[in-house]
């Protein structure tokens, strides 16, 4: 009987049957860390997959010309940083230099006309 048993088999045997003692650090502290660890991880994949296929449609922003259109309700000084903020985004080489000088915010019939003028040579 001992014959059909071979070393591998014994070692193998003997570890199915290693566990850690009762009073042992860590213990059930461990365990439960693990356990949340584990939720959290299956949580966040879950909102990553969740996320990626409940996305809505891309909204058409629509043109340049629509976007500065979109502005005029909004009061000047608003719209003089929304208008600064396309060209940021558009044609930050057309931002004007005296910006950043005291009353250095130019005209929006200025920052207006850049914003059509990168839309023209984009087009």
């Amino acid at each position: 009987m001992a014959e059909g048993i071979t070393t591998v088999d014994a070692m193998l045997s003997g570890l199915h049957d290693i566990r850690l003692p009762e009073g042992a650090p860590g213990g059930l502290i461990s365990e439960i860390l693990v356990a949340v660890g584990f939720g959290l991880l299956l949580a966040y994949l879950t909102s990553l997959v969740l996320g990626y296929f409940l996305r809505g449609p891309e909204k058409d922003v629509g043109s340049l010309t629509d976007q500065i259109a979109a502005l005029a309700d909004l009061p000047e000084d608003d719209r003089a940083v929304a208008l600064l903020h396309m060209i940021q985004i558009h044609a930050p080489a057309a931002l004007p230099t005296e910006l950043y000088a005291r009353d250095g915010i130019p005209l929006i019939t200025e920052l207006e006309a850049t914003l059509r003028q990168s839309e023209a040579q984009n087009a």
